[in-house]
């Protein structure tokens, strides 16, 4: 091999790794952004999922003064845990993650995101960037909520009955 053609077979590894990850990105509806630490500005991806969900909720493709501007967006609950997770970032952490949930309007479902951030330092070891990518996992929120209010049905009826089993199925 020449240098050349090593060039070009390392090109091709890229593109066709870059394709692999577009395909699982759109396939498992990802939506992945970066954060650019130094300018607090976060800038989302031009795959197809992301651009259909940073649209939905009003987004723009660019977003400055990050964390601050998109706390507007989210429920007050979450707002603390969210803003943790970009400090964490801040100050260095390799991996910072939380679940959000997002003020709805009247015309939006309610929505929870798992959020994680993967952060890239620069020679010096100071976080520069981070990739985020958001799951929307409000479905199993939703069920998680269901299963809980029904457990707790249950149980306040217990003292009423002659009998009562419980099975753990996972685990036979």
């Amino acid at each position: 091999f020449t240098g050349l053609d090593k060039l070009k077979l390392s090109e091709e590894e890229r593109n066709r790794a870059n394709r692999m990850y577009q395909a699982a990105v759109e396939d498992a509806k990802l939506v992945v952004w970066e954060y650019d630490i130094c300018s607090h500005r976060v800038i989302m991806t031009d795959n197809d999922f992301t651009k259909y969900d940073y649209r939905k909720f009003g987004l723009p493709k660019v977003t400055e003064n990050v964390p601050d501007s998109l706390v507007p967006y989210i429920e007050d609950s979450s707002v603390a845990a969210f803003v943790e997770m970009y400090r964490a970032v801040e100050r260095g952490a390799p991996t910072a993650s939380c679940e959000v949930w997002y003020k709805t309007a009247s015309a939006r479902e309610p929505r929870c995101e798992h959020i994680r951030y993967v952060t890239l330092f620069d020679e010096n070891g100071k976080p520069v960037k981070a990739y985020g990518i958001g799951q929307n996992i409000t479905a199993q929120k939703l069920e998680h909520e269901k299963y809980a209010m029904l457990y707790k049905q249950i149980t306040e009826t217990l003292s009423e009955s002659v009998l009562s089993v419980q099975l753990n199925i996972s685990k036979n």
